[in-house]
């Protein structure tokens, strides 16, 4: 395999009690099926990936050829996984069809671990208070569904911004309501800590001309 026909990425995931990560939760449908998924949206991330328990269970039908990827954690640790395409549309909780949003993503066994229970009170938050959350808080442990890296990420995220005093969430304005993500007030010391992933895209030239 020539250099070339490589592609390397890099993302974050954080599970650490201080900050927010711009998490929602949202309608995956697929044909008739459809189920509740939680997402991280991450810039940092150039590729989407949703879990495979999910396409699974809504039988999402692969798209092209599946594709063979290195990944590698901190401490050097790597493995390869095979992985498919598939195609969805996601969806707030409280629109109808017609704002329905077209996502492709790999499909992955684990995203990152789960994330940690936040306690947190928009109430506390002026700035927050009237706004829709596409999130639930307080938020018990939860897992990540699918997550979105920047692929996919502007078909999600809106850009405008609502800040309050320092130390308080930013709400950011998608099509799935209004994320959060910064510190959390009041929040206690926490021994979880944030991770590196890199993961390396094999693929041949063939198959990189036929996703276009």
């Amino acid at each position: 395999m020539n250099e070339e026909d490589k592609q390397s990425f890099t993302g974050f995931v954080s599970t650490n009690k201080h900050n927010l990560l711009p998490t929602a939760c949202a309608r995956l449908i697929y044909e008739d099926e459809e189920c509740s998924v939680r997402i991280l949206s991450d810039s940092g991330l150039q590729e989407t990936f949703l879990r495979t328990a999910i396409a699974d269970d809504l039988k999402l039908k692969p798209h092209g050829s599946p594709i063979t990827m290195k990944i590698k954690v901190l401490g050097g640790q790597e493995q390869h996984k095979r992985m498919n395409r598939v195609k969805f549309k996601l969806a707030p909780f409280d629109l109808n069809d017609g704002q329905m949003i077209s996502i492709d993503a790999w499909t992955i066994n684990s995203a990152c671990a789960p994330f940690a229970a936040v306690d947190v009170d928009v109430r506390r938050c002026n700035h927050l208070r009237n706004l829709k959350l596409a999130d639930n808080f307080p938020r018990k442990a939860a897992t990540l569904d699918l997550l979105v890296g920047t692929d996919q990420y502007y078909k999600l995220v809106q850009g405008s911004i609502k800040r309050g005093r320092p130390g308080t969430p930013i709400a950011t304005k998608s099509r799935l309501v209004w994320l959060l993500s910064g510190p959390v007030p009041g929040s206690k010391n926490s021994e979880e800590t944030t991770a590196m992933l890199t993961v390396m895209k094999m693929d041949n030239v063939h198959d990189q001309l036929t996703r276009f």
